[in-house]
């Protein structure tokens, strides 16, 4: 994987409302792995065992503790077969992220049980819609009709296959139009600049994928909050870093995703707010 960096200064924490929830600054940027068309957004990649925390497992977080909480999740699809939600919980996951359609006809035929499951344990969940270019209508009917609850916030999966900004940003509306909030964008660093790094300061909740090398526990493989994984591009600093798709995960192989905050913070990115103080309490709209 090539690598190439970008400068950043000003670190600590800042908000930035046109793209960005809190984060952490970063100082260099990095080339993102390509996933697979058809594919989870991410991979697959391991998490600590059910009887500790992410961060139990991680050497940095006790040796340099991070300013404020990060939260681990996997993000999944049909490629992954069934997924045991509950074991996810239980190894201290705090989030999914898994697919429901593609394109104009393809239904990822594992969504509804997800889907179900996700919300009856707690779980912040999103669905997410692998964008092909052409057709935004087509594809919101698809997305929309496969998705079943509205209130469930979508994400964009925007890469190989997805045309240019324009495309996506007509996939978005679409979707919008339809009543379902988006609020995150999973746009690989490679792909912002094969189709001409467009400003990307008002997408939702920017994802970033930039893989480590090995298979592990998330926590483990985790680069730290500081990493150069984290750098801004195209305008936009980072909400989530994707960064592996080799994390051991309730006994599969999946991606794993990273915000750096706590689930509350997660949920007010994704328009959602928690009812009750249960640690099953599910996840509702905000607006």
């Amino acid at each position: 994987m090539a690598t190439r960096g970008w400068a950043w200064s000003d670190a600590g924490y800042r908000h930035e409302p046109a793209c960005s929830h809190i984060v952490q600054a970063a100082t260099h940027g990095e080339r993102t792995a390509r996933s697979k068309p058809g594919s989870t957004i991410s991979g697959t990649a391991p998490h600590p065992h059910p009887s500790k925390s992410p961060r139990e497992h991680s050497e940095r977080a006790t040796t340099d503790p991070p300013a404020a909480p990060t939260i681990f999740g996997p993000d999944i699809s049909n490629n992954n077969g069934v997924v045991d939600l509950d074991e996810v919980k239980a190894e201290g996951f705090e989030f999914v992220w898994a697919k429901v359609s593609e394109g104009t006809s393809f239904r990822d035929a594992y969504w509804p049980r997800t889907r179900d499951r996700a919300l009856e344990i707690g779980l912040i969940l999103a669905g997410y819609h692998y964008i092909h270019e052409g057709a935004p209508d087509g594809q919101a009917d698809l997305f929309v009709d496969q998705l079943g609850d509205r209130s469930i916030p979508a994400m964009l999966d925007f890469e190989e296959g997805g045309g240019n900004i324009d495309n996506f940003w007509a996939v978005l509306q679409a979707i919008e139009a339809r009543g379902v909030h988006v609020a995150l964008s999973y746009i690989p660093r490679w792909y912002w600049a094969t189709i001409g790094r467009p400003d990307l300061s008002r997408v939702p909740g920017l994802i970033q994928s930039s893989y480590v090398n090995g298979t592990g526990y998330a926590s483990v493989l985790y680069p730290g909050d500081d990493s150069i994984r984290w750098a801004p591009f195209g305008g936009c600093q980072p909400d989530i870093l994707q960064f592996t798709d080799r994390a051991l995960i309730a006994g599969k192989v999946l991606d794993a995703n990273a915000f750096r905050g706590s689930p509350d913070q997660l949920g007010t990115l994704l328009g959602l707010t928690r009812e009750g103080d249960d640690e099953k309490a599910g996840w509702h709209p905000a607006f």
